[in-house]
Parts: structure tokens; C-alpha cells; sequence
């Protein structure tokens, strides 16, 4: 194949490339807190889907088992966690995940078994992140 004239390390490849895919762990705050046993990637005004959680829509949560926080300047890590931080959110609603389902078969025994599962989470709006 011929070359189109421009060499891979021509800056105006570069700049369109770095234009094409941004960035997108550039933001101003996030922090890593543990929900559940689950580690999740927050950051204020985002929504989250977590495991249940026992409550109903407009509650508020608080999580404080803060592991890494980053306010856009410093990056904080926990031993185990960050002393002080917080995570605090609002429950959206709750509902069932997409379907997954499970077929079982053994080849010439007529066995043949068809389940699904729908798996129950809780979506969560965080609304501030404290350290």
C-alpha cells in the first residue's frame, strides 16, 4: 500500500488523534469508596449503579470508607482509607439489571435446562464528595 504523504509522527496526526479520543479521567474530583465490597470510580453529579441498597428514592447515603480521593490538584491515598472523607449521594430508584441467562445441556441424555437471572441494584446520584 502506498503511504498517503504524511508520516505518523506528523503533529497534525497527533493533535487529531488527542482530539478524537479525549481524555475522559480528566475531571475536577473523584474519589474510589468502597460500596458493598464493590469499589466504584465517583464523582459529584454522576450516577452509579450499586447492589441493593435498603432504602427508598430521595434518601439520603453517606459512604465513608473513602480509599483514593482526588481533587483535581492532589491525589490522596488511604491506608486503608482516607481519614475524613466522604461520600454522600441520593438514592434514585431501584430496579433489575438486563437478563442473563444460563442454558445447561448434556449431549444424548435429554437434558436440557433454561434459567435467568435478573440481578437487583440500586441507582445512586452522588451529590458531594468531602475530605
Amino acid at each position: 500500500m502506498r503511504n498517503s504523504g504524511r508520516d505518523h509522527r506528523d503533529p497534525a496526526v497527533q493533535v487529531l488523534s488527542e482530539r478524537v479520543r479525549p481524555n475522559v479521567w480528566r475531571t475536577s474530583m473523584y474519589a474510589i469508596v468502597n460500596i458493598q465490597s464493590l469499589q466504584f470510580r465517583v464523582e459529584p453529579d454522576h450516577k452509579v449503579r450499586v447492589p441493593l441498597i435498603d432504602g427508598n428514592a430521595g434518601d439520603q447515603l453517606t459512604f465513608d470508607e473513602v480509599l483514593l480521593l482526588n481533587d483535581g490538584a492532589q491525589t490522596t491515598i488511604g491506608a486503608p482509607r482516607v481519614a475524613g472523607a466522604a461520600v454522600t449521594a441520593e438514592i434514585v430508584g431501584h430496579g433489575l439489571a438486563d437478563k442473563v441467562h444460563v442454558f445447561k445441556k448434556k449431549k444424548r441424555q435429554n437434558y436440557r435446562r433454561n434459567r435467568g437471572h435478573r440481578q437487583a441494584f440500586t441507582e445512586i446520584r452522588i451529590t458531594g464528595i468531602t475530605a
